[in-house]
């Protein structure tokens, strides 16, 4: 993985990613997981891949940059929905709602935002969607579906 650095010091940071296409059923409120770590900075696991692979975890407090990346299938009518949300309670600190892109077109969603947690926080993505069927968050490499933290400072 790669090392990210802030002057001497050395940032923790995560960017994973799913390697298939994630089925979204109609009217459900679905949690992702993702099965790959893109990269991983500094001396802690932010993510695993084995056990609990929908959450990034702070080993450190800090404000962090957050952010996801999704390309929803087509489909007719209804909106879409991507929440990240924060510990058990699940509260969103980041969400986008959105319109269904028009002639044929996927949908391209992302929430960033700039949040301060303390050690052991996590997020977790959900998404939701009312187009009358189910449709896929469409696998597209570097692009969709994408989840990453990176810390910022203290």
């Amino acid at each position: 993985g790669s090392t990210y650095y802030q002057g001497d010091e050395v940032r923790p940071g995560v960017r994973c990613n799913n390697s298939a296409a994630i089925s979204i059923p109609n009217i459900t409120t679905t949690w992702l997981t993702f099965d790959t770590n893109r990269f991983i900075s500094g001396n802690t696991t932010m993510h695993s891949i084995s056990s609990n692979t929908g959450r990034i975890t702070f080993n450190e407090a800090g404000w962090y940059q957050i952010g996801a990346n999704l390309l929803v299938g087509t489909g007719a009518g209804g909106g879409r929905q991507l929440n990240i949300t924060t510990n058990a309670g699940r509260a969103a600190v980041c969400q986008q709602w959105v319109a269904p892109a028009t002639g044929g077109n996927a949908t391209y969603m992302q929430a960033e935002c700039l949040y301060k947690f303390a050690a052991t926080d996590y997020i977790e993505i959900n998404v939701y969607q009312d187009s009358g069927g189910a449709l896929n968050i469409i696998l597209n490499p570097n692009t969709s579906p994408e989840f990453w933290a990176m810390k910022i400072s203290d």
